[in-house]
């Protein structure tokens, strides 16, 4: 990629790879270039992230690989800014959201669409007022729950919500309406919904339930700070970045639906190991 890879995720069937990354540069910016230098016309000159599906190749009985063919464009145009995405369960389709442009006033124009791998088609599925980010797929591939201000005024000073719309498109419905932080989308399991927060000076693991509405705090032993959790395939454990007061931050796991947290990275335990 000319302009190198901003976000990937494998398929399910790991045969495949989603990416972003900007589209190369055009021949009219590269003769602006060549004729007049560098210079930078501010909500102009930039180029817009699109989303790529990139096919594995297969390797022979010897264990050759192919070579890899070059990214399949599923996002062409200029009328969509991509920024966060996940592939559906049976990996067919892809939910990403997408504003106008990839600069900061553009960004209440944020919502939520659908691309077919196979055609490469995208459906719009949210209309209402966002800006709404960061979608991820129901266990089922029926429903999408995305992060939205919903139609905020000043939303860049209150509290995010994490609503779901069906996949086919509708009305979003607000999960965390009662919930006086700004939750953090990870993703969607069998086991409900789980998010993260800041609790006052603390972050945890929430898992909120999306028939309910309600949501439980994982409020992990040792740890004041957890971010930037990762799952299991099975969601039967969860990895993590957590760190204290004058403390330096860790690597953690921890078993779920009920974390107990084992600290595998620490150098001062007998029996641990440092990544």
């Amino acid at each position: 990629m000319e302009n190198g890879v901003d976000h990937f995720e494998w398929a399910p069937d790991s045969k495949h790879i989603a990416l972003t990354a900007e589209s190369p540069e055009t021949k009219a910016m590269k003769d602006r270039k060549e004729s007049f230098g560098e210079y930078h016309v501010f909500h102009a000159d930039y180029s817009m992230p699109h989303l790529w599906l990139l096919i594995l190749p297969a390797t022979d009985p010897a264990g050759t690989l192919a070579p890899v063919a070059e990214p399949k464009l599923l996002t062409p145009g200029d009328a969509l800014s991509i920024e966060s995405f996940s592939i559906s369960p049976d990996g067919t389709k892809i939910a990403f959201s997408a504003q106008r442009g990839p600069d900061l006033v553009s960004s209440a124009t944020s919502t939520i669409y659908t691309v077919n791998i196979a055609d490469s088609a995208v459906h719009k599925l949210v209309d209402s007022p966002g800006p709404h980010r960061n979608p991820q797929w129901s266990p089922d591939g029926t429903q999408i729950a995305f992060q939205t201000s919903a139609g905020e005024k000043f939303y860049y000073y209150t509290n995010g919500k994490i609503a779901v719309i069906p996949a086919t498109g509708g009305t979003p419905k607000v999960l965390t309406a009662n919930f006086d932080e700004d939750p953090d989308l990870l993703r969607w399991t069998p086991d409900g919904i789980y998010f993260e927060a800041l609790h006052k000076m603390s972050s945890h693991l929430y898992l909120l339930d999306p028939a309910k509405g309600t949501s439980v705090e994982f409020t992990v032993p040792s740890t004041e700070v957890a971010q930037t959790f990762t799952f299991s395939n099975d969601f039967r454990k969860v990895s993590y970045r957590g760190t204290g007061t004058n403390q330096f931050a860790e690597i953690y796991t921890a078993a779920l639906p009920s974390p107990a947290s084992p600290q595998p990275t620490h150098p001062r335990g007998p029996a641990a190991s440092r990544i």
